[in-house]
This record gives structure tokens, sequence and C-alpha cells, in this order.
């Protein structure tokens, strides 16, 4: 039997709550999601891995929104 690549899934929000939901939501067998709350930590995997599919807070509340991780991915992964 042909073993199916997972796809590596990055969410990435401020808020713990909506980030278990969203797991919740896009969990599979399929699928290997890794949730983050840091931006900065997020940024820090985009640099060292590779992903397939990302999900982004656009408004966090942090001094890294994002549009910066967006701009970060565009560089880091063409």
């Amino acid at each position: 039997m042909k073993e199916v690549k997972k796809v590596k899934i990055l969410v990435i929000d401020d808020e713990p709550g909506v980030l278990k939901v969203i797991k919740e939501i896009i969990q599979g067998p399929d699928r290997d999601i890794i949730a983050e709350t840091s931006p900065h930590w997020a940024a820090e995997l985009i640099q060292r891995e590779e992903f397939d599919i990302f999900i982004i807070d656009s408004y966090l509340q942090t001094e890294m929104n994002g549009i910066d991780l967006c701009e970060l991915i565009q560089t880091e992964c063409p």
C-alpha cells in the first residue's frame, strides 16, 4: 500500500481558544497540524521547516501581525 504524504499546516492565532477550534475543524489522518500563539516562534518555524498550508490571524495583537508573517512566508517560501 502506498503511503500518503501528510499535509503540513501551520496555524497561527494569538487566542488559544481559536487555535483549538481551528485544529478540531481541520484535523484528519492526512494532516500534520502545528498550532502556535506566538508569531515570533511561528517565524522561526517558517524559516526552519516546510509547510503546505498557512492559516494566519491577520489581526494578531502583538508587535508582529499576520501581514508581517505573510511577507516572511513570501520571502522564505518562494
